[in-house]
């Protein structure tokens, strides 16, 4: 697995630059085809975005973000009525998002 190693003391590093981090591993390690990872990198970006609304900055910790974020994360992309299909796979892709960093210990815990 090609880990970009980060802490939690070490979170200057962007977020951006942890999801890209991911995204090499999908290919290098997983194999993953490039729509795939075309598709995880859209997911990911909207939820990096709404995040930032969310909390009002770029840098963010990764390790507060919780559940009920997530929540909202999910309900937006409903109100913009993205199908259940859509909204289904980027769920998908935050949660292996997050099984990564915590393989990769920059968060302790899913």
């Amino acid at each position: 697995m090609i880990l970009l190693i980060y802490s939690m003391k070490n979170m200057a590093e962007s977020v951006k630059s942890i999801i890209q981090g991911f995204l090499i591993t999908l290919e290098k390690e997983r194999g993953y085809s490039k729509l795939t990872i075309k598709a995880y990198r859209n997911d990911l970006n909207r939820f990096y975005d709404f995040l930032k609304n969310y909390h009002g900055q770029d840098n963010l910790d990764l390790g507060s973000i919780d559940r009920q974020t997530i929540r909202h994360f999910l309900g937006r992309e409903y109100e913009k009525e993205y199908s259940a299909k859509t909204v289904a796979r980027r769920l998908a892709s935050v949660k292996s998002f997050f099984r990564y960093l915590v393989k990769a210990e920059v968060i302790e815990d899913n």
